[in-house]
């Protein structure tokens, strides 16, 4: 009874100092979180229920090991206030020591048009899951898995430069 109550004061004690540890352990280092650059969106398609545009956002691993996705966030905000909105499920993951183009598409709602010269707001945020151990420290931990943001104010015109 003794062993028990014993190891239930150390599992007590050492669980906020876990959580502080895989912070750290990232922050350090040990796992370096991921990048995310908005790169560029163009207008898919347009009618007069709305506007398709495609965002296109560079993730980038620099760990020697591959970081799978738990979840991509798009949100998208037009000249007019329009919003588009959509948590989904990765079903990519970033290869270890490189990089990749995800693209994201969303509907901005009303009257649709090509937006030249007008404004867009995109935010990406990607939910990764660290590899082997640190995850299961998370886990146990209810640490919540780190998140990389992309955002970018862009115009058609911006949009020229990047990647298509």
């Amino acid at each position: 009874m003794r062993n028990v109550v014993i190891y239930w004061v150390t599992a007590l004690l050492l669980l906020p100092i876990s959580g502080c540890v895989v912070i750290d352990a990232v922050k350090e280092g040990i796992v370096t979180p991921p990048t995310a650059e908005v790169l560029g969106v163009s207008v898919v398609d347009a009618s007069d229920r709305g506007t398709a545009l495609e965002a296109a956002v560079r993730l980038t691993n620099v760990n020697n090991v591959e970081l799978p996705l738990e979840s991509v966030r798009v949100r998208m905000v037009g000249p007019n206030g329009q919003r588009f909105v959509s948590d989904a499920p990765a079903t990519v993951s970033m290869p270890p020591n490189g990089s990749q183009v995800l693209r994201v598409r969303g509907v901005l709602p009303g009257r649709g048009g090509d937006l030249e010269g007008e404004e867009v707001a995109v935010s990406v945020s990607v939910r990764w899951i660290p590899p082997g151990e640190v995850r299961a420290i998370l886990t146990e931990s209810r640490v919540p898995l780190p998140v990389v943001v992309a955002r970018k104010n862009m115009t058609k015109a911006d949009d020229e430069d990047g990647e298509r």
